[in-house]
């Protein structure tokens, strides 16, 4: 798969995970701080694993790296920058 394709599904996928996440939570997804997606993928089977509703976080995993590769699933995101405040 090419590489942009891989960065395009990447984004695709760290919304909608970030967005269920959030909606567990019971909180807005620019709350959530940066987090790689190996880590999004287990805090969700850690909060959902256990109703049958998903598939196993392995089995999970390896596709979502099959899809972006292993570097971009393990890689943490940079934080956005704080716009410096005037006083």
């Amino acid at each position: 798969m090419k590489p942009a394709t891989q960065k395009l599904i990447a984004v695709r996928l760290r919304s909608e995970l970030e967005d269920r996440l959030a909606r567990t939570l019971k909180i807005d997804q620019a709350e959530l701080p940066p987090l790689s997606m190996s880590d999004i993928v287990s805090l969700i089977f850690t909060l959902h694993g256990d109703t049958n509703s998903l598939a196993s976080a392995g089995g999970s995993s390896s596709a979502i790296i099959k899809l972006i590769g292993r570097e971009r699933f393990w890689e943490e995101p940079k934080p956005e920058p704080v716009a410096p405040t005037v006083n």
